[in-house]
């Protein structure tokens, strides 16, 4: 089985039209070519199942993605005000003194808030935001506008304890 553990392909293997010219390898020591040989050439492996991700699919080669070589593409976008308030109540559901419908009013309003901002966020952002405050909900809600401040590439996310 070929383990290929990649971040961004987008940036290891950028190639212009004068990049095609050179077989040099990237900054990964891999060639594009070794790559692809890799995923479906002679010696590739049958049976295994490959994921691939990137943070700028439009800067992948077509050749890299296109149909045969890549069976299924899932894009993860921004998280909807549905997925913020299902992720809200799940971190907050056993809250210790809380009821069902305090959370519920609280995943509401942290969501209407993030929506309201008309920001787009990761489901990761807003994951990161509610792990800094895993035991308390009401921390969470008035911090909306730190997580939003975070998300402008204000400061870096401060994951010490509170």
């Amino acid at each position: 089985m070929l383990d290929l553990a990649a971040g961004d392909l987008g940036c290891v293997f950028r190639r212009s039209s004068s990049d095609r010219a050179d077989s040099g390898a990237g900054a990964s020591g891999i060639t594009f070519s070794g790559l692809l040989n890799a995923i479906d050439g002679v010696a590739a492996q049958e049976g295994r199942i490959l994921c691939l991700t990137t943070n700028h699919r439009e800067r992948l080669d077509p050749a890299l993605i296109r149909p045969g070589r890549i069976d299924k593409q899932v894009e993860f976008g921004h998280a909807s005000r549905e997925q913020v308030e299902r992720l809200f109540r799940q971190f907050y559901r056993t809250e210790a003194g809380s009821d069902g419908a305090a959370v519920a009013r609280q995943a509401e309003a942290f969501a209407a808030r993030l929506s309201e901002s008309g920001r787009e966020l990761s489901m990761a952002a807003v994951q990161g935001h509610l792990l800094v405050h895993t035991e308390d909900a009401a921390a969470a809600l008035a911090g909306v506008a730190a997580l939003l401040e975070q998300a402008d590439g204000g400061a870096a996310l401060d994951l010490s304890p509170v």
